[in-house]
């Protein structure tokens, strides 16, 4: 193993240098080497201690980057987990909604069938409101108005929704055939 001393690396560097300088050159030309021999050691001594401070600072602000990273990954991954759970209990109670829109129709209408024409059907579900359901095999009737409350209790209003132009062609049909009887 080698023993560091001072007098290796840029020291003995501007040693030789001014030696060589001033043994081999006159005037104005001694003063400007003599000047960047020591402009070269100087930046010699300095640019490594300049080096190693960047490269502490660089491995400090990986380091907190990788811990705000993991810190906003975990954020991340918790909420995706939460909201995970939150999505997997509204589609259970939605569900379990469904189940029992269908048990109440299917009391009076057995072959019934029905979809959601409201958005978002779970909200009403947890939180209340009013939400419409189209059906299907039901005569007189083709919506309903499905009325949720805080605990937990449903109706629906059976409905009948008819276009304005079908009514009209219906009421001039019938016109004409009063017309046509007399």
């Amino acid at each position: 193993m080698q023993k560091k001393t001072i007098f290796t690396g840029p020291i003995s560097f501007l040693i030789v240098a001014i030696i060589a300088i001033t043994s081999f050159t006159e005037g104005t030309l001694r003063d400007r080497l003599t000047i960047c021999a020591f402009a070269v050691t100087a930046l010699w001594l300095i640019v490594p201690t300049i080096w190693r401070k960047v490269k502490s600072r660089d491995k400090k602000t990986k380091k907190t980057r990788t811990k705000k990273r993991r810190h906003i990954f975990t954020l991340k991954t918790k909420k995706k987990k939460a909201s995970a759970k939150a999505s997997s209990l509204t589609a259970v109670l939605l569900r379990h909604v469904n189940h029992r829109v269908s048990d109440y129709l299917k009391t009076v209408f057995p072959n019934v069938s029905w979809e959601w024409v409201s958005k978002h059907p779970e909200k009403l579900a947890a939180e209340g409101g009013t939400g419409r359901i189209r059906l299907f095999n039901v005569p007189d009737f083709n919506y309903a108005d499905v009325l949720f409350n805080q605990m937990a209790q449903f109706d629906c209003d059976l409905m009948r929704i008819v276009p304005f132009v079908e009514l009209k062609n219906a009421s001039e049909d019938s016109e004409a055939e009063i017309k046509s009887a007399k």
